[in-house]
């Protein structure tokens, strides 16, 4: 594989994908959000005062009427002057409602963003499809070339009854690139090349001092499994 000219191809690719639609949807959803933001800034400061004014109301000495009634304001007027608890009450209680029902709407509009985002990588997925590939069955062969170091060291070390310093690191490289969801799904075992085997034949009969094993093949466990 040509990376330089596969890269070009899908970057040429890419260049020629119209997202001016798209983009227009984003930016009304995103101002629909700020807009809702705004609101719910504002309603969440007059839940405030309201907060601290019920607090007030629930103290309160009746000092603002008892001076309207001492500058002969009309009493029905001086008893304005105290704010409902009920009205203010039910008024929050609207607002937090209010609230919660924009939070809803920013909610499902973030949605729709994702939803748009997510269309638009999918365009531009299918052009790197082959390149993804390709270099995944790359990276499959690099994978089968740790299996087969891990068999063939493997094989020497058993064989000696002697182990290597790399043999612990293939021995994890090779279980981590097999299994169902790895580079080589259908890799359970490791064949030993027959050049490593063949080594250990001719010293099986050199007698008792110079005990040896010659191994063909090994499971190997993929470490999802372990």
């Amino acid at each position: 594989m040509d990376m330089k000219k596969t890269c070009g191809e899908i970057a040429a690719a890419w260049a020629e994908i119209d997202f001016s639609e798209e983009n227009a949807k984003v930016a009304a959803l995103q101002a629909d959000i700020a807009k809702a933001e705004d609101a719910i800034a504002k309603a969440e400061a007059r839940s405030m005062e309201l907060s601290q004014a019920l607090f007030g109301r629930r103290h309160h000495d009746g000092q603002a009427v008892a001076d309207a009634l001492l500058s002969d304001v009309e009493v029905a007027e001086a008893a304005r002057l105290m704010p409902s608890f009920d009205e203010m009450q039910d008024e929050r209680a609207a607002l937090q409602a209010g609230i919660r029902s924009l939070r809803h709407k920013i909610q499902d509009k973030n949605a729709e963003i994702d939803a748009l985002r997510g269309a638009a990588r999918s365009r531009l997925a299918v052009h790197v499809g082959p390149l993804t590939n390709a270099l995944t069955a790359e990276a499959a062969k690099a994978a089968q070339v740790i299996v087969d170091a891990y068999a063939a060291i493997d094989a020497i070390s058993y064989g000696l009854g002697k182990s290597a310093p790399e043999q612990e690191c293939l021995r994890i490289a090779a279980k981590g690139v097999v299994g169902s969801r790895a580079l080589l799904p259908q890799c359970r075992s490791a064949q030993v090349p027959s050049e490593i085997s063949g080594l250990f034949g001719p010293l099986l009969d050199k007698g008792p001092a110079v005990k040896v094993r010659q191994i063909r093949s090994f499971e190997i466990a993929p470490r999802a499994e372990l």
